[in-house]
């Protein structure tokens, strides 16, 4: 008989308006159990269409999959390395991809993963998942069988770094390897996508001292934003509203909520967002 465990709280709030979450008011969730390993998680902004939360493992620390917990799920996902290493794995196809701060990681739906710390501090990664449904993830998970762990393709042995395997099926995005564009005229900003898919859109943008940008609008997608250094105002043009986010904070936007992002300190300030389904 199929067992249930859910991978996220059962109780996570939906967001349908446009909310500020704090780091220190995050739900706080212990995913796993002793075969999968124990996972520290935060949960950030959810919706139908998105969900984003992070979590962190400490030196030596790892997770997989168990009978009840399976680690595939039919969603596409993006991981961001907030701080320290992280190894990436997937054990159906063997390929390993190790994160460093700043790198985002696309995992297409239906890919199995696992998770390690083989650094020296801790690691946190910030995930955003879409559709974020129950029968996305924890109902599809379950009905999975584990697949037997593949090591490196053997072909490549010997051959490496000429040739590169084929089959793998994540992509590991650094910072030089994101798509840019500039948003604005008067007051223009960079924004890095790291992924732009049809169903997930995931990048990073970077403040000056004093920068602020022009109306933003994502008239068929959610967005989740999330602080990974300094002070970041956001103002919400349809409410007035006016977000002060420091580092590790979160801010949930609506489709079609119209928005700046203002750096009103004198030090830089760095977010990473993801928005779905749809961009623009």
């Amino acid at each position: 008989m199929m067992r249930y465990k859910p991978q996220v709280p059962p109780d996570t709030r939906k967001y349908s308006e446009p909310a500020r979450i704090l780091d220190r008011d995050a739900p706080r969730f212990l995913w796993g159990d002793d075969d999968a390993g124990f996972v520290s998680d935060w949960i950030y902004g959810s919706s139908d269409d998105i969900h984003l939360m992070s979590f962190a493992l400490t030196p030596g620390q790892h997770f997989a999959n168990s009978e009840d917990l399976k680690t595939c799920y039919n969603a596409t996902e993006t991981y961001y390395c907030v701080e320290g290493e992280f190894t990436f794995h997937c054990p159906e196809t063997g390929e390993v991809q190790v994160m460093q701060r700043g790198d985002f990681l696309y995992i297409p739906p239906r890919t199995w993963h696992y998770g390690y710390n083989f650094g020296t501090t801790r690691c946190r990664i910030l995930e955003a998942i879409t559709p974020p449904t129950a029968e996305a993830v924890e109902l599809f998970s379950m009905q999975q069988e584990p697949p037997e762990t593949r090591l490196v393709d053997g072909e490549l042995l010997g051959k490496f770094p000429e040739e590169r395997s084929s089959s793998n099926r994540t992509v590991l995005i650094t910072p030089r390897d994101r798509l840019s564009e500039i948003l604005g005229g008067d007051h223009p900003i960079r924004v890095d996508l790291a992924a732009a898919t049809e169903t997930l859109t995931s990048g990073a943008i970077r403040l000056f001292p004093g920068q602020w940008s022009e109306p933003i609008i994502h008239p068929g997608g959610d967005k989740v934003v999330f602080v990974t250094e300094g002070t970041l105002h956001v103002r919400v043009w349809d409410t007035e509203e006016w977000y002060e986010l420091g580092a590790t904070d979160t801010c949930f936007l609506p489709k079609g909520t119209t928005h700046s992002f203002v750096n009103y300190t004198d030090t830089p300030t760095g977010l990473v967002f993801s928005v779905a389904p749809i961009y623009r």
